[in-house]
């Protein structure tokens, strides 16, 4: 690849994004109108309105995150501050859940969530984010 150029970006990159942002929409989707079942798989059950007012909105986020990340699929050089949000997200959301469980605030239980929602893609993060870092560095 032409580090100094939006040239010859890769396919694959390209595919990640858009199922990432895809995975995103449907999960913020169903997370936004069904957040009582959702909260329910990790042992919460005496919500507030407020709560379910939260995780709505929250969950909105994701799918709207997700837009972006299909937006930014044909060229993730070009629109390195999504990646870069979608990474940091990914490093973060495994780091707040293991922060959660020691608090004995979430149990392990949920932790399916982290691995689909942040674990798989990390490692496709992580390389375009090296592939932004040499292309930033090339300029």
């Amino acid at each position: 690849m032409n580090t100094g150029t939006y040239e010859n970006i890769p396919t694959w990159t390209k595919v990640v994004l858009v199922l990432s942002g895809i995975y995103n929409i449907i999960w913020g989707g169903l997370v936004a109108a069904f957040p009582t079942e959702f909260l329910a798989l990790g042992g919460f059950t005496d919500l507030t309105p407020i709560t379910l007012t939260l995780m709505k909105g929250m969950a909105m986020m994701v799918a709207v995150y997700g837009l972006t990340y299909i937006v930014s699929a044909p060229n993730y050089l070009k629109y390195w501050p999504v990646v870069l949000a979608g990474f940091l997200a990914r490093v973060f959301g495994p780091i707040g859940f293991l922060v959660n469980v020691q608090e004995g605030v979430f149990t392990w239980d949920i932790g399916i969530m982290i691995i689909f929602n942040d674990l798989i893609w990390l490692p496709f993060y992580a390389v375009m984010m090296f592939g932004i870092y040499k292309h930033l560095r090339a300029k």
